[in-house]
Parts: C-alpha cells; sequence; structure tokens
C-alpha cells in the first residue's frame, strides 16, 4: 500500500473468543482468564494492551496510507474516537473521551465501550478498534 498496489481498505468483522495482547500489555498483573476458559490468546503488535474479543463485538480495521490523511499518529487515533462517538450518538448513545486514556467511554459510571489500538509502519495503519455492540 505504501507505493499505491492495493486501495485503502477498511475490514469489518467479528472475532471468535479471543484476548489479543499488545505491545503495553503486562500479562501477570492484567490478564485473568479462567483455566477451563475457551479462549484464545493471541499476541499483536498493535499498541495498548490487552482487549477481549468475542461474537457481538464490532471490530474495525482500517488499512490507511497516513500519507494521505495527515502523517499524524495522535490524531488519527483521536479521529477513531470521534467517528465512534457520532456513531454511538447516531443512536442515541452517548460516548466521551476521558482525559488521558484512549477509547471511548460511557458516563456514570465511567466503562469503556470502545477499545482503540494501532499499529503503523511506513504510515500504513494496522489493527484498529473494538466496538461493545
Amino acid at each position: 500500500m505504501s507505493q499505491g498496489a492495493i486501495p485503502e481498505t477498511v475490514i469489518f468483522l467479528e472475532h471468535p473468543p479471543v484476548v489479543t495482547i499488545g505491545r503495553r500489555t503486562e500479562a501477570e498483573r492484567e490478564l485473568h482468564i479462567p483455566e477451563n476458559a475457551e479462549v484464545e490468546i493471541a499476541e499483536t503488535d498493535r499498541g495498548g494492551k490487552s482487549t477481549f474479543h468475542s461474537p457481538g463485538q464490532l471490530v474495525c480495521y482500517p488499512i490507511l496510507d497516513l500519507g494521505n490523511h495527515g502523517k499524524d499518529v495522535k490524531q488519527y487515533v483521536r479521529n477513531l474516537e470521534e467517528a465512534l462517538i457520532r456513531t454511538l450518538a447516531a443512536h442515541e448513545i452517548e460516548g466521551i473521551r476521558l482525559d488521558g486514556l484512549t477509547g471511548v467511554w460511557l458516563m456514570p459510571p465511567p466503562r469503556k465501550i470502545a477499545s482503540i489500538g494501532v499499529h503503523v509502519t511506513r504510515w500504513v495503519t494496522t489493527h484498529g478498534y473494538a466496538l461493545n455492540v
């Protein structure tokens, strides 16, 4: 893609039960999976910590060349948050950002409705977000 060989693509899907582990995951502190749980654990190269995926959760993997979209990874993540907030608003759900945290939240009490974890190589994005629907 970085050489224009393939078009930008957005993939939407559901995963079977899986915990994806990002680069910042502290497995010994963060993963509390019962021994008999039928869930795969998959290491990834995306940012962030661990995220549980399962059927009923919308996962989106935008594969974009940020060279065409400003070359600003932080702004890209903020744009994903904004798209999620607007999508929720269209369904009369108020999603918000929380200072210092990535993702989209519902209040009160604070609970996460969308997780975001991206990876960028040569300005091409992989990974994306998971929206609990």
